[in-house]
């Protein structure tokens, strides 16, 4: 089984890490917090981002805690406004 690298996985659903506008919030983040971050972001479950990343559900939430604690959120929903800037995400508000 063949695992899709964290940036061929970003580009298939349209993240470019970096691209934010004014400072990077997730510039602390490691890539796999990145990714499960906007996929969080997204609307994803846990379950979904495992099976798109192709680990564990408690690997999901670990990453999610550390996500949480180094962005100072408290919940999912918290992340959107922080993570994308785009403006068909920004309807989604």
């Amino acid at each position: 089984l063949e695992v899709p690298r964290v940036e061929e996985l970003g580009s298939r659903f349209g993240l470019v890490p970096g691209q934010w506008p004014g400072p990077d919030p997730a510039a602390g983040l490691t890539e796999a917090e990145r990714m499960v971050a906007a996929l969080a972001a997204r609307g994803h479950t846990n379950r979904q981002i495992a099976d798109t990343l192709v680990i564990t559900i408690s690997t999901v939430e670990q990453h999610l805690t550390r996500i949480y604690r180094k962005l100072r959120v408290q919940r999912r929903a918290e992340l959107k406004p922080l993570l994308w800037a785009e403006p068909a995400l920004a309807d989604e508000r």
